[in-house]
Protein backbone atom coordinates (compact mmCIF):
# COMPACT_ATOMS: atom_id res chain seq x y z
CA UNK A 1 0.00 0.00 0.00
CA UNK A 2 1.43 3.45 -0.82
CA UNK A 3 2.09 6.09 1.88
CA UNK A 4 -1.08 8.22 0.13
CA UNK A 5 -2.88 5.24 0.50
CA UNK A 6 -2.03 4.58 3.86
CA UNK A 7 -3.14 8.24 4.96
CA UNK A 8 -6.71 8.08 3.66
CA UNK A 9 -7.13 4.54 5.18
CA UNK A 10 -9.27 4.41 7.88
CA UNK A 11 -9.07 1.68 10.83
CA UNK A 12 -12.21 -0.94 11.08
CA UNK A 13 -12.98 0.34 14.17
CA UNK A 14 -13.41 3.80 12.81
CA UNK A 15 -15.34 2.20 10.31
CA UNK A 16 -17.73 -0.15 12.24
CA UNK A 17 -18.22 2.93 15.17
CA UNK A 18 -19.33 5.39 11.44
CA UNK A 19 -21.57 2.58 9.97
CA UNK A 20 -23.09 2.33 13.71
CA UNK A 21 -23.77 6.04 13.84
CA UNK A 22 -25.51 5.84 10.10
CA UNK A 23 -27.55 3.21 11.21
CA UNK A 24 -28.32 4.41 14.41
CA UNK A 25 -29.40 8.16 12.76
CA UNK A 26 -31.49 6.08 10.01
CA UNK A 27 -33.33 3.77 12.44
CA UNK A 28 -34.54 7.44 14.05
CA UNK A 29 -35.55 8.80 10.85
CA UNK A 30 -37.38 5.90 9.50
CA UNK A 31 -39.01 6.01 13.19
CA UNK A 32 -40.41 9.37 12.80
CA UNK A 33 -41.39 8.44 9.32
CA UNK A 34 -43.45 5.62 10.14
CA UNK A 35 -45.03 7.46 13.48
CA UNK A 36 -45.94 10.64 11.87
CA UNK A 37 -49.36 11.10 9.93
CA UNK A 38 -48.79 11.26 5.30
CA UNK A 39 -49.24 14.83 5.28
CA UNK A 40 -46.49 15.59 7.72
CA UNK A 41 -43.35 14.08 5.63
CA UNK A 42 -43.06 17.21 3.88
CA UNK A 43 -42.49 19.16 7.02
CA UNK A 44 -40.45 16.30 8.29
CA UNK A 45 -38.47 16.57 5.49
CA UNK A 46 -38.02 20.40 5.72
CA UNK A 47 -37.15 19.83 9.23
CA UNK A 48 -34.36 17.92 8.18
CA UNK A 49 -32.79 20.55 5.66
CA UNK A 50 -32.81 23.21 8.43
CA UNK A 51 -31.08 20.85 10.76
CA UNK A 52 -28.83 19.43 8.34
CA UNK A 53 -27.88 23.30 7.10
CA UNK A 54 -27.08 24.00 11.28
CA UNK A 55 -25.06 20.77 11.51
CA UNK A 56 -23.28 21.56 8.67
CA UNK A 57 -22.49 25.39 9.37
CA UNK A 58 -20.76 24.50 12.56
CA UNK A 59 -18.92 21.17 11.45
CA UNK A 60 -17.28 21.48 8.62
CA UNK A 61 -14.45 23.30 9.79
CA UNK A 62 -14.33 21.22 13.15
CA UNK A 63 -13.93 18.50 10.77
CA UNK A 64 -11.44 19.32 7.98
CA UNK A 65 -9.29 21.79 9.50
CA UNK A 66 -6.56 21.47 10.93
CA UNK A 67 -5.72 18.65 9.41
CA UNK A 68 -3.50 16.00 11.06
CA UNK A 69 -2.51 14.48 7.50
CA UNK A 70 -0.82 17.80 6.21
CA UNK A 71 2.22 16.70 7.03
CA UNK A 72 2.25 13.63 4.97
CA UNK A 73 0.54 15.35 2.34
CA UNK A 74 3.10 18.21 2.11
CA UNK A 75 6.18 15.36 2.00
CA UNK A 76 3.96 13.68 -0.48
CA UNK A 77 2.58 16.41 -2.55
CA UNK A 78 -0.62 15.25 -4.28
CA UNK A 79 -1.87 17.36 -7.72
CA UNK A 80 -4.58 19.95 -6.81
CA UNK A 81 -7.00 17.62 -8.00
CA UNK A 82 -5.56 14.79 -5.59
CA UNK A 83 -6.21 17.18 -2.58
CA UNK A 84 -9.37 17.90 -3.91
CA UNK A 85 -10.31 14.12 -3.46
CA UNK A 86 -8.72 14.00 -0.62
CA UNK A 87 -10.62 16.14 1.35
CA UNK A 88 -14.44 15.21 -0.49
CA UNK A 89 -13.76 12.02 0.46
CA UNK A 90 -12.95 13.02 4.09
CA UNK A 91 -15.99 15.42 4.25
CA UNK A 92 -18.50 12.67 2.35
CA UNK A 93 -18.24 10.46 5.73
CA UNK A 94 -19.76 13.52 7.34
CA UNK A 95 -22.17 14.47 4.97
CA UNK A 96 -23.66 11.08 4.61
CA UNK A 97 -24.77 11.17 8.14
CA UNK A 98 -26.97 13.55 6.90
CA UNK A 99 -27.44 12.92 3.35
CA UNK A 100 -27.85 9.05 3.35
CA UNK A 101 -30.88 9.85 5.88
CA UNK A 102 -32.36 12.77 3.64
CA UNK A 103 -32.78 10.02 0.67
CA UNK A 104 -34.12 7.67 3.48
CA UNK A 105 -37.15 9.79 4.03
CA UNK A 106 -37.74 10.39 0.60
CA UNK A 107 -38.00 7.43 -0.28
CA UNK A 108 -40.06 6.15 2.97
CA UNK A 109 -42.02 9.26 2.59
CA UNK A 110 -45.89 9.54 1.19
CA UNK A 111 -47.61 12.13 -0.47
CA UNK A 112 -45.78 15.00 -2.74
CA UNK A 113 -42.28 14.15 -3.99
CA UNK A 114 -41.28 17.82 -4.58
CA UNK A 115 -40.73 18.35 -1.17
CA UNK A 116 -38.74 14.98 -0.38
CA UNK A 117 -36.80 15.65 -3.80
CA UNK A 118 -36.89 19.57 -3.04
CA UNK A 119 -35.26 18.24 0.69
CA UNK A 120 -32.55 16.25 -0.93
CA UNK A 121 -31.32 18.48 -3.20
CA UNK A 122 -30.95 21.00 0.00
CA UNK A 123 -28.74 18.90 2.24
CA UNK A 124 -26.57 17.72 -0.85
CA UNK A 125 -26.13 21.52 -1.78
CA UNK A 126 -25.40 22.76 1.93
CA UNK A 127 -22.92 19.58 2.47
CA UNK A 128 -21.34 20.69 -0.25
CA UNK A 129 -21.25 24.70 0.24
CA UNK A 130 -19.75 24.23 3.84
CA UNK A 131 -16.80 22.18 2.67
CA UNK A 132 -16.24 24.80 -0.24
CA UNK A 133 -16.83 27.70 2.06
CA UNK A 134 -14.38 26.48 4.28
CA UNK A 135 -11.79 25.21 2.31
CA UNK A 136 -11.70 28.61 0.83
CA UNK A 137 -11.53 30.54 4.23
CA UNK A 138 -7.92 30.54 4.64
CA UNK A 139 -6.38 33.25 2.37
CA UNK A 140 -9.78 35.86 3.52
CA UNK A 141 -8.69 35.08 7.07
CA UNK A 142 -5.55 35.65 7.00
CA UNK A 143 -6.02 38.73 5.39
CA UNK A 144 -8.29 40.24 8.22
CA UNK A 145 -5.91 38.31 10.82
CA UNK A 146 -2.92 41.06 9.43
CA UNK A 147 -5.47 44.01 8.92
CA UNK A 148 -5.25 43.85 4.99
CA UNK A 149 -9.05 43.11 5.16
CA UNK A 150 -11.87 43.86 7.37
CA UNK A 151 -11.21 47.90 7.98
CA UNK A 152 -14.81 48.34 8.19
CA UNK A 153 -15.48 45.99 11.19
CA UNK A 154 -12.17 47.20 13.07
CA UNK A 155 -13.53 50.46 12.65
CA UNK A 156 -16.69 49.62 14.09
CA UNK A 157 -15.24 47.76 17.06
CA UNK A 158 -13.01 50.94 17.94
CA UNK A 159 -16.37 53.30 17.50
CA UNK A 160 -19.21 51.46 19.23
CA UNK A 161 -17.42 48.59 20.17
CA UNK A 162 -20.13 45.71 18.93
CA UNK A 163 -18.82 42.74 17.40
CA UNK A 164 -17.79 39.56 17.77
CA UNK A 165 -15.35 37.85 21.14
CA UNK A 166 -13.08 36.05 18.75
CA UNK A 167 -9.66 36.93 16.82
CA UNK A 168 -10.33 39.46 13.78
CA UNK A 169 -9.15 36.40 11.54
CA UNK A 170 -12.03 34.02 12.76
CA UNK A 171 -14.93 36.92 11.76
CA UNK A 172 -14.74 35.58 8.46
CA UNK A 173 -15.56 31.82 9.76
CA UNK A 174 -18.53 32.71 11.77
CA UNK A 175 -20.14 34.99 8.73
CA UNK A 176 -18.95 31.38 6.68
CA UNK A 177 -21.19 29.64 9.10
CA UNK A 178 -24.63 32.36 8.80
CA UNK A 179 -24.16 32.33 5.47
CA UNK A 180 -24.29 28.29 4.66
CA UNK A 181 -27.17 28.11 7.46
CA UNK A 182 -29.17 30.73 5.63
CA UNK A 183 -28.61 29.31 2.18
CA UNK A 184 -29.82 26.05 3.11
CA UNK A 185 -32.96 27.49 4.96
CA UNK A 186 -33.67 29.71 1.78
CA UNK A 187 -33.71 26.40 -0.32
CA UNK A 188 -36.05 24.76 1.87
CA UNK A 189 -38.52 28.20 2.77
CA UNK A 190 -38.14 28.81 -1.27
CA UNK A 191 -39.72 25.43 -1.52
CA UNK A 192 -42.16 26.01 0.64
CA UNK A 193 -42.96 29.37 -0.93
CA UNK A 194 -43.93 28.32 -4.12
CA UNK A 195 -46.10 25.42 -3.37
CA UNK A 196 -48.12 28.03 -1.23
CA UNK A 197 -47.74 30.35 -4.34
CA UNK A 198 -49.52 27.76 -6.37
CA UNK A 199 -46.30 26.32 -8.39
CA UNK A 200 -45.81 22.96 -6.96
CA UNK A 201 -44.13 21.74 -10.24
CA UNK A 202 -41.23 24.27 -10.14
CA UNK A 203 -40.92 23.90 -5.88
CA UNK A 204 -37.71 21.81 -6.39
CA UNK A 205 -36.08 25.17 -7.98
CA UNK A 206 -35.21 26.35 -4.32
CA UNK A 207 -32.99 22.75 -3.79
CA UNK A 208 -31.77 22.89 -7.24
CA UNK A 209 -30.61 26.50 -6.89
CA UNK A 210 -28.76 25.77 -3.19
CA UNK A 211 -26.73 22.85 -5.39
CA UNK A 212 -26.23 25.04 -8.38
CA UNK A 213 -24.47 27.79 -5.70
CA UNK A 214 -23.02 25.02 -4.40
CA UNK A 215 -20.69 23.82 -7.61
CA UNK A 216 -20.20 27.20 -8.33
CA UNK A 217 -18.72 28.17 -5.32
CA UNK A 218 -16.48 25.52 -5.38
CA UNK A 219 -15.55 25.20 -9.15
CA UNK A 220 -12.76 28.42 -8.94
CA UNK A 221 -10.85 25.96 -6.27
CA UNK A 222 -10.76 23.43 -7.78
CA UNK A 223 -7.72 24.47 -10.02
CA UNK A 224 -5.77 25.92 -7.37
CA UNK A 225 -6.75 23.43 -4.45
CA UNK A 226 -3.52 23.37 -2.34
CA UNK A 227 -2.83 26.53 -2.47
CA UNK A 228 -6.59 26.88 -0.40
CA UNK A 229 -5.93 23.52 1.97
CA UNK A 230 -2.39 24.75 3.14
CA UNK A 231 -3.26 28.13 4.00
CA UNK A 232 -6.86 27.16 5.45
CA UNK A 233 -4.94 24.66 7.16
CA UNK A 234 -2.08 26.82 8.96
CA UNK A 235 -4.63 29.52 9.66
CA UNK A 236 -6.94 27.08 11.91
CA UNK A 237 -3.92 25.73 12.81
CA UNK A 238 -2.83 28.84 14.12
CA UNK A 239 -5.87 30.49 15.61
CA UNK A 240 -7.28 27.57 17.30
CA UNK A 241 -4.09 25.95 18.95
CA UNK A 242 -4.00 23.01 16.50
CA UNK A 243 -0.63 20.73 16.57
CA UNK A 244 0.87 18.51 14.23
CA UNK A 245 -0.80 15.38 15.82
CA UNK A 246 0.34 16.25 19.33
CA UNK A 247 -2.46 16.57 21.49
CA UNK A 248 -2.93 20.09 23.59
CA UNK A 249 -5.47 18.49 25.80
CA UNK A 250 -4.93 18.68 29.82
CA UNK A 251 -3.95 14.54 30.59
CA UNK A 252 -5.95 12.75 33.15
CA UNK A 253 -5.20 13.46 36.60
CA UNK A 254 -3.49 10.56 38.23
CA UNK A 255 -5.87 11.31 41.15
CA UNK A 256 -8.64 10.40 39.48
CA UNK A 257 -8.25 7.17 39.15
CA UNK A 258 -8.58 6.14 43.04
CA UNK A 259 -10.72 3.47 41.82
CA UNK A 260 -7.79 1.48 40.19
CA UNK A 261 -5.52 -0.28 43.46
CA UNK A 262 -2.54 1.37 43.65
CA UNK A 263 -0.66 -2.14 42.23
CA UNK A 264 -1.85 -1.17 38.37
CA UNK A 265 -2.76 2.34 38.86
CA UNK A 266 0.55 3.37 37.21
CA UNK A 267 0.00 1.48 34.23
CA UNK A 268 -3.51 2.47 33.89
CA UNK A 269 -2.74 6.00 33.97
CA UNK A 270 -0.16 5.72 31.44
CA UNK A 271 -2.42 3.57 29.42
CA UNK A 272 -5.19 6.12 29.51
CA UNK A 273 -2.96 9.36 28.96
CA UNK A 274 -2.17 6.67 25.86
CA UNK A 275 -5.15 6.46 24.57
CA UNK A 276 -6.61 9.97 25.18
CA UNK A 277 -3.64 11.39 23.16
CA UNK A 278 -4.69 8.81 20.36
CA UNK A 279 -8.40 9.06 20.18
CA UNK A 280 -10.23 11.30 22.70
CA UNK A 281 -13.09 9.19 23.42
CA UNK A 282 -15.30 11.25 25.93
CA UNK A 283 -17.26 13.38 23.31
CA UNK A 284 -18.35 9.86 21.35
CA UNK A 285 -19.32 8.15 24.47
CA UNK A 286 -21.67 10.90 25.49
CA UNK A 287 -22.81 10.97 21.65
CA UNK A 288 -23.64 7.16 21.96
CA UNK A 289 -25.28 7.60 25.37
CA UNK A 290 -27.38 10.12 23.69
CA UNK A 291 -28.16 7.91 20.46
CA UNK A 292 -29.53 5.26 22.95
CA UNK A 293 -32.05 7.74 24.85
CA UNK A 294 -33.26 8.83 21.20
CA UNK A 295 -33.82 5.17 20.20
CA UNK A 296 -36.18 4.26 23.24
CA UNK A 297 -37.59 7.55 23.33
CA UNK A 298 -38.61 6.77 19.88
CA UNK A 299 -39.89 3.55 21.00
CA UNK A 300 -37.75 1.66 19.19
CA UNK A 301 -38.41 -2.36 18.88
CA UNK A 302 -35.75 -3.70 21.75
CA UNK A 303 -34.08 -6.05 19.28
CA UNK A 304 -32.92 -3.11 17.62
CA UNK A 305 -31.96 -1.65 20.71
CA UNK A 306 -30.53 -4.46 21.91
CA UNK A 307 -28.38 -4.47 18.87
CA UNK A 308 -27.15 -1.18 19.70
CA UNK A 309 -26.28 -1.70 22.55
CA UNK A 310 -24.28 -5.02 22.01
CA UNK A 311 -22.44 -2.87 18.85
CA UNK A 312 -22.17 0.25 21.46
CA UNK A 313 -20.02 -2.12 23.59
CA UNK A 314 -18.15 -3.83 21.63
CA UNK A 315 -17.03 -0.54 19.88
CA UNK A 316 -16.28 1.33 23.25
CA UNK A 317 -13.88 -1.80 24.69
CA UNK A 318 -12.67 -2.23 21.55
CA UNK A 319 -10.60 1.03 21.49
CA UNK A 320 -8.13 -1.10 23.67
CA UNK A 321 -6.64 -2.63 20.99
CA UNK A 322 -5.72 0.59 19.77
CA UNK A 323 -2.91 0.40 22.54
CA UNK A 324 -1.37 -2.71 21.07
CA UNK A 325 0.47 -1.35 18.42
CA UNK A 326 4.39 -1.78 18.79
CA UNK A 327 4.93 1.88 18.97
CA UNK A 328 2.50 1.93 22.08
CA UNK A 329 2.91 -1.37 23.41
CA UNK A 330 6.83 -2.68 23.12
CA UNK A 331 6.59 -6.14 24.35
CA UNK A 332 10.02 -6.11 25.95
CA UNK A 333 9.42 -3.47 27.91
CA UNK A 334 5.77 -4.35 29.36
CA UNK A 335 7.23 -7.82 30.54
CA UNK A 336 10.17 -6.16 32.42
CA UNK A 337 7.68 -4.10 34.31
CA UNK A 338 4.57 -6.22 34.91
CA UNK A 339 3.59 -9.71 34.41
CA UNK A 340 0.92 -10.60 31.63
CA UNK A 341 -1.78 -11.46 34.38
CA UNK A 342 -1.08 -7.68 35.45
CA UNK A 343 -1.51 -6.39 32.23
CA UNK A 344 -4.95 -8.18 31.74
CA UNK A 345 -5.89 -6.27 35.16
CA UNK A 346 -4.51 -3.13 33.91
CA UNK A 347 -6.29 -3.48 30.32
CA UNK A 348 -9.38 -4.27 32.25
CA UNK A 349 -9.52 -0.82 33.87
CA UNK A 350 -8.81 0.94 30.98
CA UNK A 351 -11.83 -0.45 29.87
CA UNK A 352 -13.48 -0.03 32.66
CA UNK A 353 -13.15 3.67 32.49
CA UNK A 354 -16.47 3.95 31.47
CA UNK A 355 -18.60 0.98 32.91
CA UNK A 356 -19.56 3.93 35.66
CA UNK A 357 -21.60 5.99 33.04
CA UNK A 358 -22.82 2.73 31.09
CA UNK A 359 -24.44 2.09 34.10
CA UNK A 360 -25.66 4.79 35.12
CA UNK A 361 -27.01 5.32 31.65
CA UNK A 362 -28.94 2.29 31.50
CA UNK A 363 -30.33 3.13 35.32
CA UNK A 364 -31.34 6.33 33.85
CA UNK A 365 -33.45 4.51 31.06
CA UNK A 366 -34.34 2.15 33.85
CA UNK A 367 -35.94 5.06 36.00
CA UNK A 368 -37.88 7.02 33.49
CA UNK A 369 -39.35 4.64 31.05
CA UNK A 370 -40.88 1.01 31.47
CA UNK A 371 -39.13 -0.77 28.55
CA UNK A 372 -36.41 -1.57 30.66
CA UNK A 373 -35.53 -2.52 34.42
CA UNK A 374 -32.99 -2.39 36.85
CA UNK A 375 -32.48 -6.37 35.65
CA UNK A 376 -31.63 -5.24 32.48
CA UNK A 377 -29.22 -2.54 33.82
CA UNK A 378 -27.47 -5.27 35.74
CA UNK A 379 -27.34 -7.45 33.18
CA UNK A 380 -25.93 -5.10 29.99
CA UNK A 381 -23.70 -4.01 33.05
CA UNK A 382 -22.52 -7.70 33.14
CA UNK A 383 -21.83 -7.92 29.48
CA UNK A 384 -20.03 -4.97 29.62
CA UNK A 385 -17.34 -6.25 32.32
CA UNK A 386 -17.12 -9.46 30.76
CA UNK A 387 -16.49 -8.05 27.11
CA UNK A 388 -13.47 -6.15 28.79
CA UNK A 389 -12.37 -9.09 30.44
CA UNK A 390 -12.19 -10.23 26.78
CA UNK A 391 -11.05 -7.49 25.24
CA UNK A 392 -8.06 -7.50 27.85
CA UNK A 393 -7.24 -11.35 27.39
CA UNK A 394 -7.18 -10.64 23.45
CA UNK A 395 -4.85 -7.16 23.92
CA UNK A 396 -2.46 -9.15 25.89
CA UNK A 397 -2.60 -12.89 23.59
CA UNK A 398 -1.33 -9.85 20.68
CA UNK A 399 1.53 -8.49 22.75
CA UNK A 400 3.14 -10.08 25.94
CA UNK A 401 1.97 -13.70 24.88
CA UNK A 402 2.91 -12.99 21.44
CA UNK A 403 6.21 -12.24 22.81
CA UNK A 404 7.32 -14.66 25.05
CA UNK A 405 6.47 -17.24 22.24
CA UNK A 406 8.44 -16.15 20.34
CA UNK A 407 11.43 -15.74 22.71
CA UNK A 408 9.91 -19.73 23.50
Amino acid sequence: MSLYAQLRARSPLVLGAYGLLVTVVCIIVAQAVFSAPPESHASLMRYWGLLSAAVVSVAASNMLFPDRMAPGMQLLNPSPKALLRYQLTRWAATAGVLVIPAVLLAVLSDGATAPQINGVLVVLGVALYGFADTVALGPVSQAWSSGTSGQWYARMRETSGAGFSVPRGLVPYLFSTSRCFLLGAAGVLGEGLLRAAGLPGVSIAGGLGVLAWAVWRLRPLAAAFDRFYYRTHAFFQEVLGGSMGVSDRDPIPYDSLYWVPSRWRPATWAALRQLDRRLPLGRFVALGHVLFWALVYQGVAPVVVSGYLALFVLVQNGTVLLLTRPELAPAALHLSLQRPLDWIITRWFVAARWLGPFAGSLGLVAWASRSYTTTDMLVWTAIYAAVAVGTALWATARVEWAHRRQLA
